[in-house]
């Protein structure tokens, strides 16, 4: 708890010091810009992984992220006899893994600090909400008559669904760089606390939206 109360303070005097920057910065006429829309794919702690949208103005923006993916076997690999090299214990239980659904959705805070024609530099802050299922089997051995060390699969495979689900939170430096006419590539080093109670530095985000017009 202690750690999650200085990252919150962290970030607070953070955003505190470059908003105060960032309206100093883009009170110049030469900064201001329209009101801008994107569409894309972002990937990160904090910015979240998946489909991702943009909603700039001169001195502020959003961005919303969400998606999901599915990984693993939907079903088990076990085998009716395992070998052990410990002769000792009268039973065992062996562990598979299944498939895996997880889904990301994050929203983060954009405050621009320095434009040109080609680039924006700015800093973000916000937070990413992750969930995840996965499907874990077990099953049940006995030690074989006939060998100390073998074992006999013994009774139906059960299976139990492992959930997780946490939020990490964080801000950092970021930057745009357009490619063509249309197109943006974002790279981010955000300072990250993760659900887990750990800090996370210089783990960089990555993104490529596309502007309308």
């Amino acid at each position: 708890m202690s750690k999650l109360i200085y990252t919150i303070a962290l970030l607070c005097m953070l955003f505190l010091s470059v908003n105060a920057f960032a309206q100093w910065n883009t009170s110049s006429p030469s900064n201001n810009v329209k009101n801008a829309q994107a569409f894309g794919v972002h990937f990160g702690y904090v910015s979240g992984n998946g489909y991702a949208y943009r909603y700039m103005t001169d001195k502020w923006g959003l961005q919303l992220v969400g998606g999901g993916y599915s990984l693993g076997s939907n079903s088990h690999d076990f085998s009716d006899r395992v070998y052990n090299e410990d002769g000792t214990l009268a039973s065992l239980i062996r562990t598979d893994k299944g498939r895996k659904y997880s889904f990301d959705m994050a929203a983060n805070v954009i405050l621009p600090l320095q434009r040109t024609n080609n680039t924006l530099f700015y800093v973000h802050g916000g937070f990413c909400w992750q969930y995840s299922v996965q499907k874990v089997y077990e099953q049940s051995y006995i030690q074989s008559d006939d060998n100390i060390h073998y074992y006999d699969a013994t009774g139906p495979t059960r299976s139990t669904n492992k959930i997780r689900s946490y939020t990490n939170v964080g801000a950092g430096p970021g930057a745009e760089f357009l490619i063509g006419k249309s197109f943006k590539l974002v790279l981010e080093l955000p300072i990250t606390y993760t659900g887990n109670d750990e800090f996370i530095m210089y783990i960089p985000q990555a993104g490529l939206y596309y502007y309308f017009k």
